[in-house]
């Protein structure tokens, strides 16, 4: 019972504590923006172009793209074990060695660790009065915050 407790306060004293603790989302974002583009335009010239680059890349999981109207989405998931700054880079490498890309009127592709932001505040505001007092208040204290 003596090792028992003493094992307790060490470990008691010992415990890391956060009031914030930090997220790790393992996800890269691939963002490619085509201002004009269809949706069809974006999936063709750039979402499948980038998929194909980022096949193979030790340490991805899985690779979801969006196409839509004027920007393309990749998103890199990792696999829990990966590093993340060794998957980045070599995301960042495949899509840089695309040759001929991005097309003519697209923009340069953003390639972005994913890092949460975390909220600072949540109110709610109830009432039995109309909704738009509600709102005006609402309003109100989210200028004065």
């Amino acid at each position: 019972m003596f090792f028992l407790i003493i094992g307790g306060i060490i470990s008691a004293a010992t415990m890391r504590t956060e009031t914030f603790p930090s997220i790790d989302l393992r996800l890269i974002t691939v963002t490619v923006p085509y201002p004009g583009a269809t949706p069809y335009e974006v999936a063709d010239s750039i979402t499948s172009r980038v998929e194909q680059a980022l096949q193979g890349i030790e340490g991805v999981k899985r690779i979801a793209s969006t196409p839509s109207e004027g920007m393309g989405v990749i998103n890199v998931e990792l696999k829990d074990f990966a590093d993340a700054d060794d998957v980045y880079n070599e995301v960042d490498t495949a899509v840089s060695g695309l040759s001929g890309f991005p097309p003519a009127n697209a923009e340069r592709p953003i390639v972005k660790k994913a890092r949460p932001t975390p909220n600072v505040l949540t109110l709610a505001i109830h009432g039995n009065t109309p909704e738009s007092t509600l709102r005006f208040w609402a309003d109100t204290i989210e200028d004065e915050l």
